[in-house]
């Protein structure tokens, strides 16, 4: 990945850092491929050990938390499964840290702004020999065809980026889908010319008013030509797509946290179900097992594959479809991903 420092970001009132995951295709000369940045929400920033999952908040100018004796919470590694579902499937896909935008008043606009600063040093790392990633990346991406999710906050943050660019130009980048889950709405984001879809939350203890319908429906009224028109929902022909890819295989402990957070357990009463979670009635004494939790979180993750292949398949468009349809093979997908932290 990159830690790169004392970066100047529009907004935003003090130098900051840019800190990325990296997943990727193994084999990049495959390529280019689209580019997909991911942001996660307004979670804690530090924590008292390794061990702990108690966030707590301060503020910061850097990725890391400033407290002494404190680690810093991975935000940004956080999203790393949904990354490495991308790039198992031909993005390149980085999930990227907000934290020093966390734990401050609002700072949606300042998020925008942070992605789009990303978006700038991978236009130059695409360009050029140099930076954090050396070569590795020259003429490996698709500038045009770039994809952006983010969570809550984040998924503001990204809802707000194509406004942005809009008014404001960025030779060499171009938005072609924006997916947000469980989004806020400090801003009434208005996406146009821009694919968008919005994944509503069902068990959010926080965006409980389901902003993201505003932000979706306030696009559609506005005679957005592109904007999705109709709800995501689960397509087995994308199931089919993501089983021959092996992409659908459970998540396991290390992924049940941040499920739990992420808004992906909207529609669970009859979706889960019918990727074979435990709610019927005569599996809810099962359902409340270990055996039968974990299960029903594997079922959330294929819920959360399938929703994030479908709002980002206009970011690939035809080539997708092509590689898809013609590979058969189980065991490993033709774009195994690579990891760089």
């Amino acid at each position: 990945g990159y830690d790169e420092r004392e970066i100047e970001v529009d907004r935003v009132p003090f130098s900051t850092t840019l800190y990325g995951v990296v997943r990727h295709p193994s084999d990049l000369s495959l390529g280019p491929f689209p580019l997909v940045l991911l942001l996660h929400g307004n979670h804690g920033n530090c924590r008292p050990s390794e061990d702990s999952v108690e966030d707590s908040c301060a503020t910061s100018r850097d990725h890391e938390c400033p407290w002494s004796g404190w680690v810093t919470t991975p935000n940004a590694e956080g999203m790393a499964f949904q990354a490495e579902t991308l790039a198992a499937q031909g993005y390149v896909a980085v999930s990227i840290s907000g934290n020093a935008m966390n734990c401050r008043d609002d700072y949606i606009l300042e998020r925008s702004e942070l992605i789009i600063e990303h978006l700038r040093h991978w236009r130059d790392w695409n360009d050029t020999d140099g930076g954090p990633l050396g070569s590795d990346f020259v003429g490996a991406l698709d500038m045009e065809r770039i994809g952006l999710v983010g969570h809550s906050r984040g998924g503001d943050a990204v809802s707000n980026v194509p406004a942005i660019l809009q008014a404001s130009p960025e030779d060499g980048i171009a938005i072609e889908s924006v997916f947000a889950i469980a989004p806020t709405d400090f801003h009434s984001a208005l996406v146009l010319d821009t694919h968008y879809a919005t994944l509503l939350p069902a068990c959010d203890g926080d965006v409980a008013t389901l902003s993201g319908r505003e932000i979706y429906d306030r696009s559609v009224q506005d005679g957005n030509p592109v904007v999705m028109a109709q709800e995501i929902d689960l397509h087995w022909d994308t199931v089919l797509k993501l089983v021959q890819r092996n992409q659908l295989h459970g998540g396991g402990s290390e992924y049940v946290q941040g499920l739990g957070k992420s808004g992906y357990l909207a529609k669970l009463g009859t979706l889960a179900e019918r990727v074979g979670g435990p709610l019927t009635p005569a599996g809810k004494a099962w359902g409340r097992t270990l055996e039968g939790i974990e299960a029903q979180f594997n079922g959330f993750l294929t819920l959360g594959k399938v929703y994030l292949w479908e709002a980002l398949i206009s970011t690939y468009g035809r080539r997708n479809t092509r590689l898809c349809c013609t590979y058969r093979r189980s065991a490993i997908s033709i774009f195994q991903q690579k990891t760089i932290l």
